[in-house]
């Protein structure tokens, strides 16, 4: 079974999902963050299922990695919780500002307290308007995104979310888009619309069975479990015998209102 899923209990032995793995990309943009020197981290995560699934991803990277997951907040649906949801996170960054201003300004050499920076990365699971009132939100109050990283998954990849300026330098993790143009392109001129982004793993399953088809008759399980594994349309990926699909991920920057590669997908398992 090739299940056009991303819940990984689903994943067993003959059952693989194909499903983009929001778990998997959430470590690679903590381990981004922590490769870079942040260790302070906070996130805002919605009230659902979804949200409980990448609050256990973050509480065991932290844990594994020593990084202190300072604070998370869940926000609902309404804008009204939104906004509640990042003012709560904010709590603390308007004296860390009046500290620096205060510093700055201190011509006579006095001595001030010094003040923390609350945290220094916010990982952010939101997508489209959701994720432009989160950030906004977040600046509103203080949380400068010169001096702090924002941070996102795939959801992130939605041209409407490119005019707002508290995400610009935020870095977001996503599959590769490098296979996707020619194909994308004759999509587009047989159905005159874009291809939807489940349409392309589909095509990757179809395209996968077909190589496999090809060379015998008769297919087991193990002639799928190929270590190399095999370049798709988003990427390359390997199937693994418990049913869970290992994908190779880009790193994405938003920079003056456009999505640029910040750091390519690995094309081999050997790099």
């Amino acid at each position: 079974v090739f299940a056009l899923t991303n819940n990984q209990n689903l994943a067993k032995k003959g059952v693989w999902v194909f499903g983009i793995d929001p778990q998997k990309q959430t470590e690679k943009a903590l381990k981004f963050v922590l490769d870079n020197g942040h260790e302070n981290i906070v996130a805002l995560l919605p009230q659902n299922a979804y949200g409980l699934l990448l609050f256990e991803s973050l509480s065991d990277f932290a844990e594994d990695n020593f990084v202190n997951l300072k604070k998370i907040e869940f926000y609902e649906p309404s804008i009204n919780s939104q906004q509640k949801a990042a003012k709560s996170l904010a709590k603390g960054f308007d004296i860390y500002e009046d500290y620096l201003n205060l510093v700055k300004k201190n011509s006579s050499n006095d001595e001030i307290e010094i003040v923390e920076k609350p945290f220094d990365s916010v990982f952010i699971a939101a997508s489209g308007q959701t994720l432009t009132v989160l950030a906004s939100e977040l600046q509103y109050n203080n949380v400068d995104p010169k001096k702090i990283q924002y941070l996102g998954i795939s959801s992130w990849e939605d041209d409407s979310i490119l005019s707002e300026p508290a995400l610009d330098g935020g870095v977001f993790v996503a599959t590769t888009d490098t296979f996707q143009k020619n194909v994308s392109s004759i999509y587009r001129k047989s159905f005159n619309k874009d291809m939807p982004s489940i349409a392309m793993i589909a095509y990757d399953i179809l395209a996968l069975f077909s190589s496999i088809a090809k060379l015998k008759d008769n297919i087991t399980i193990d002639d799928f479990l190929i270590e190399e594994g095999y370049l798709g349309l988003r990427g390359l990926f390997r199937l693994n015998e418990d049913g869970t699909v290992e994908r190779s991920f880009d790193l994405k920057a938003i920079k003056k209102k456009k999505f640029i590669v910040y750091e390519k997908a690995s094309s081999s398992w050997t790099n």
